[in-house]
């Protein structure tokens, strides 16, 4: 696994404001795995993640928001794992008890 390339983003949001998907595409073209921190999306959102990549992607996603609490703002929170369906490695998802965590081995 020598070319092996992973990236962490912190994105505070994964909106489709054009100028932070554009950095954000470009991050994951140049790596494997795309590690997504503070995505604030809920689970009927994750679709999303289709749109870093023109080809089909992959992806393990937690949400920290309860969809069935009404909150003033969106609370902080979110974490993804994203990869291209083309990737070489086997990929298993792992489960986790926290809505915070996202892993894979």
């Amino acid at each position: 696994m020598p070319d092996l390339k992973i990236a962490s983003y912190n994105c505070k949001y994964f909106d489709n404001l054009q100028c932070k998907l554009d950095f954000m595409r470009n991050v994951f073209n140049s790596c494997g795995f795309l590690c997504i921190q503070e995505h604030w999306l809920f689970d009927t959102q994750f679709h999303r993640f289709d749109w870093l990549c023109d080809e089909r992607v992959q992806f393990t996603a937690t949400s920290a928001m309860d969809t069935n609490v009404i909150k003033c703002g969106r609370p902080h929170g979110g974490t993804a794992i994203v990869w291209k369906c083309s990737i070489s490695y086997k990929i298993e998802v792992i489960d986790t008890v926290s809505p915070r965590i996202s892993a894979i081995r």
